[in-house]
C-alpha cells in the first residue's frame, strides 16, 4: 500500500512540475479566451491584428493586437457609435458576422 502511495504522489508530483515548466515556444488553448468568434488576422511587419464577430451586440467588431499570435489584447472596436451601426431591429442571431481584416497601402480594410 505504501508503494502505491508514493508512485500516485510520484505521478502527481511530475504532473505538475510538466505544467509548470513549459517551453518558451508552448502555449494554451485557446489564446484568445472568452467570447471571439470568427477570427480574422492580417500581419503587418512585426504586429497582428484581428477581428471578431459581434452578432447583434454593440459596440460592434473587436480589434486586438498581438506581437506573437499568443499574447493579444483588445484595442477597440469597429463601431462605437450607434448611428454608425443600428442594431435596433436586429434580433438573436442577425448582425455582424464574420468580418475579414485586410492591410493595402498603409490602410486596414474590415469587410
Amino acid at each position: 500500500m505504501k508503494m502505491i502511495a508514493q508512485i500516485a504522489l510520484l505521478l502527481i508530483i511530475s504532473t505538475h512540475l510538466k505544467s509548470q515548466c513549459l517551453s518558451p515556444k508552448a502555449y494554451t488553448n485557446p489564446v484568445i479566451t472568452g467570447f471571439f468568434p470568427d477570427p480574422s488576422v492580417v500581419r503587418t511587419g512585426v504586429d497582428y491584428f484581428c477581428v471578431n464577430s459581434t452578432f447583434e451586440y454593440f459596440p460592434g467588431i473587436i480589434i486586438s493586437h498581438s506581437k506573437d499570435l499568443v499574447n493579444w489584447k483588445q484595442i477597440g472596436h469597429v463601431f462605437t457609435k450607434r448611428e454608425d451601426l443600428d442594431l435596433t431591429n436586429y434580433y438573436d442571431g442577425m448582425g455582424v458576422w464574420a468580418p475579414d481584416i485586410s492591410f493595402w497601402n498603409g490602410e486596414f480594410y474590415i469587410f
